[in-house]
């Protein structure tokens, strides 16, 4: 059985297994292609990382959503290609891992870069020109069809939008009654941490979830010991830590002193999610 069949939070074991290490293989290879075009497609503003495989919590995240994407690919024929969108995509490897698993592929992003970069890349790869195509768009306002699309992959970027709940209900809208949700985000147990959803958050958030999907693998405890975050992560973002613990034990201490309470561990965590529509749990129950 897959280490990422489940719903839940990250573990340090997970980056241990075969399986781990058939993905990596599999993303690093991606990665590579494209590091090795960089130059004849990447805008030279682009601000993101050129690697991003190589992050604290990426180096889980992909895997997790590949081996998700393998799953579901597997329910098709070899002659079909499921339609699949990577909302907040950037300009990265995975939309092609994407494509290269079986599926015809959107990414979506509100980054204008994207318009030129993608058509670039894919030129600079020798690909046909529709490999991936790629969307100019807000994530809470999608410029797909109502239940035109097969699989949706969203990987830490609702922490990152202000209207997360808007961005849930417009992939309900997208998805197809038996379609999947892949969904990762970062999570911390600090009120005050940017970047990271606190257990509020995250609470509405998951409200807002289970109104529209239901888990489509078992939701799985990680014991605290094994569990993912920023410092343990063999891709810890050590100086950018020591620079957010800084500034937020200085919140920390003026909260303090205003008669805020606040939670000591600043260090952010991933959780994986992979539903399917209620909509299609309905109308299985009916027959």
């Amino acid at each position: 059985m897959s280490v990422f069949n489940r719903c839940g939070l990250a573990s340090v074991d997970d980056l241990n297994s075969d399986e781990m290490i058939r993905l990596l293989a599999q993303l690093e290879g991606w990665q590579l292609r494209l590091l090795e075009h960089d130059e004849q497609f990447r805008s030279q503003d682009y601000p993101w990382p050129r690697a991003p495989l190589y992050s604290w919590s990426r180096i889980w995240e992909y895997p997790y959503a590949l081996a998700h994407l393998e799953e579901y690919r597997s329910t098709y024929s070899e002659t079909v290609q499921p339609s699949a969108v990577d909302i907040g995509s950037g300009v990265t490897f995975f939309p092609f891992v994407m494509a290269d698993s079986g599926f015809t592929v959107t990414a979506v992003d509100n980054d204008p870069r994207g318009q030129t970069d993608y058509p670039r890349a894919v030129q600079a790869l020798n690909l046909p020109k529709d490999t991936v195509v790629f969307r100019l768009a807000d994530a809470a306002a999608l410029p797909f069809d109502d239940h035109s699309v097969d699989i949706v992959c969203c990987i830490s970027v609702l922490e990152h939008v202000q209207d997360p709940i808007s961005v849930i209900t417009e992939v309900n809208r997208i998805l197809k009654s038996n379609g999947l949700f892949i969904l990762t985000i970062d999570l911390t147990m600090d009120i005050l941490a940017q970047h990271a959803l606190n257990p509020s958050q995250y609470r509405v958030l998951r409200n807002e979830i289970d109104k529209h999907f239901i888990a489509a693998v078992p939701e799985m405890t990680v014991h605290p010991a094994v569990m993912l975050t920023e410092a343990n992560s063999p891709y810890s973002p050590k100086i950018g830590l020591s620079l957010r613990m800084i500034a937020s034990s200085i919140k920390r201490y003026f909260y303090k002193m205003v008669g805020y309470k606040t939670i000591q561990n600043p260090h952010r965590t991933v959780f994986g999610y992979v539903g399917m529509k209620r909509e299609w749990e309905s109308k299985t129950l009916k027959v």
